[in-house]
């Protein structure tokens, strides 16, 4: 991966993420991604040593940053919110459904 474009990918995404899908924007700096993954075990770990935060505060990041949010991007109102983890890495919320092997984030300033 390129060191200029690691700032739009949170450091959590490991050589068994699949479908990824990212769209960064540079003037508001924020960007909206999402992607597969195969190893249960590494994220579960990863959600773990993270501190949760509620589904809120994601909500607010993609309230915030909806000018900007793909359609692809995933919808809340649509979900059941008793299976998500989030945590919050660095500047990135990271949304895991319990269900799915799939991860939402947003990369907020």
């Amino acid at each position: 991966m390129n060191q200029r474009n690691k700032g739009w990918f949170p450091p959590i995404i490991y050589s068994d993420a699949t479908k990824l899908r990212n769209i960064s924007y540079l003037d508001s700096q924020n960007a909206f991604g999402k992607f597969s993954y195969k190893n249960s075990e590494l994220y579960d770990s990863i959600f773990s040593k993270n501190q949760e935060i509620n589904v809120e505060l994601f909500e607010n990041e993609m309230r915030n940053n909806s000018k900007n949010k793909p359609n692809w991007f995933l919808n809340l109102e649509m979900m059941d919110k008793t299976n998500l983890e989030i945590i919050k890495v660095e500047r990135f919320f990271i949304l895991k459904n319990k269900n799915e092997k799939e991860i939402y984030y947003i990369l907020s300033q």
